[in-house]
């Protein structure tokens, strides 16, 4: 839970700096850094979800393939 907490600050945080960086350029800033001002925010909470979603896998895979040493050294 604690977790969830702290990812949603973050995304909310990286959001509002997303916002912010889209309202304190111009149109033509924008367009040459290749961002639509449009859809940005979308964009950058998308990559932060699929960035905490990736994390999640990982740790899954991390926590499946977990072998306690004990074991280890009874089998040797």
């Amino acid at each position: 839970m604690l977790k969830n907490l702290f990812r949603s600050l973050v995304i909310a945080r990286t959001a509002s700096a997303a916002q912010e960086l889209v309202r304190n350029m111009s149109a033509h800033q924008l367009r040459d850094v290749g961002i639509d001002p449009n859809t940005h925010v979308q964009q950058v909470i998308a990559r932060m979800q699929a960035e905490f979603k990736a994390q999640d896998a990982e740790a899954k895979v991390l926590k499946a393939s977990y072998v306690p040493l004990s074991i280890k050294l009874q089998s040797a």
